[in-house]
């Protein structure tokens, strides 16, 4: 087993014959290994690997929610942020839930890759969100030059009861600058003054 995770987090082929020998020896291959193996796929971005790992997965006795969610992790890690957010629909086709972490990490792939959408959908199925979840969704509205939906965001957060932070509202203030609306952005900056919220990050964004 050590042997066979040097080799893969080394992206080095004899993984890939050392994992097909340990499957024809009828040893039985623990959930634990595969996760672990998977793991260090995402470390060495070792898709061929991570592709094998799978195959055996879905041969015998299907993928897990723990699974996915390292797969998830190859994907991410590679960059492959549509790849990892289409393993969501296979996730709830097998009758499976993702947990309240691997919900957060879908919405970050879904603004990383555009898909303002699934980020929506996956923000009304969290029982409740964190900030970084809000920074999830008021990026997704700048990818989308939306300032409305950023700022509507943000008094979504504060009713849930979270105080903004700095980095929130330099998020919020980013969206403005990318959709060009200098008044709310000029706006936005007197409030965070006002609160003792500005910092270099404020007035880089602005120099944008």
């Amino acid at each position: 087993d050590s042997l066979l995770k040097v080799y893969t987090v080394a992206s080095d082929s004899k993984a890939l014959t050392l994992f097909k020998e340990l499957q024809n020896s009828g040893l039985g291959i623990s959930e634990g290994l595969l996760v672990g193996l998977l793991a260090r796929c995402a470390e060495s971005k070792f898709l061929r690997m991570a592709d094998e790992v799978v195959a055996h997965c879905r041969s015998h006795s299907g993928l897990s929610i723990a699974v996915y969610s390292a797969l998830m992790k190859v994907y991410a890690f590679a960059g492959m942020y549509d790849k990892a957010c289409d393993l969501y629909d296979q996730i709830l086709a097998n009758g499976l839930e993702p947990d309240a972490m691997m919900y957060g990490c879908l919405m970050k792939f879904a603004v990383e890759c555009g898909r303002t959408q699934l980020s929506q959908d996956i923000a009304d199925k969290l029982p409740k969100m964190d900030i970084q979840n809000y920074m999830s969704l008021i990026r997704a509205a700048g990818r989308d030059r939306d300032v409305e939906r950023a700022f509507s965001i943000v008094k979504r957060l504060i009713a849930s009861g979270i105080k903004p932070d700095m980095a929130c509202y330099n998020c919020v203030l980013d969206v403005c600058v990318q959709a060009g609306d200098t008044n709310r952005g000029n706006e936005l900056v007197r409030q965070m003054k006002e609160q003792g919220a500005v910092d270099v990050i404020t007035y880089n964004t602005l120099l944008k």
